[in-house]
């Protein structure tokens, strides 16, 4: 019995690693809308980012994709208490970071941050592969 049990434990274990990895490392259909969201809401500041970058007037890419996003505080120190500041008037701002793919085969990564009084995104630093 302590045989057979064993035996079916062993093809069970094999049976599960015998799965693709990419079936379980698959984003949620809610986190991939969110995802295209975001990134239609951040197209202008990336369309304006490559014209400035490759001093073109209209710029090409495709494959976007969001690599991180980190939420910051800004805060005033006022004596030992901390006070916000904004980002502008305190609270928070965010730092995304993304990449996209161009026709000439680079791989572009941006820094957007958000962090002015209107909240809007703009380009930080970029790096290009």
């Amino acid at each position: 019995m302590k045989i057979r049990l064993g035996i079916i434990y062993v093809v069970l274990i094999g049976c599960f690693l015998s799965f693709e990895p990419e079936v379980f490392a698959q984003p949620s259909p809610r986190l991939v809308v969110t995802e295209n969201a975001l990134l239609q809401q951040l197209k202008p500041v990336i369309i304006s980012s490559l014209k400035e970058i490759f001093k073109e007037e209209y710029s090409q890419f495709n494959c976007e994709k969001i690599l991180s996003i980190n939420e910051r505080v800004t805060f005033n120190n006022n004596k030992e208490k901390a006070k916000p500041v904004d980002a502008i008037h305190g609270e928070q701002y965010f730092e995304i970071k993304i990449t996209l793919c161009r026709p000439d085969g680079h791989t572009v990564e941006m820094d957007l941050r958000n962090d002015t009084a209107n909240s809007q995104y703009y380009l930080v630093g970029y790096k290009i592969h």
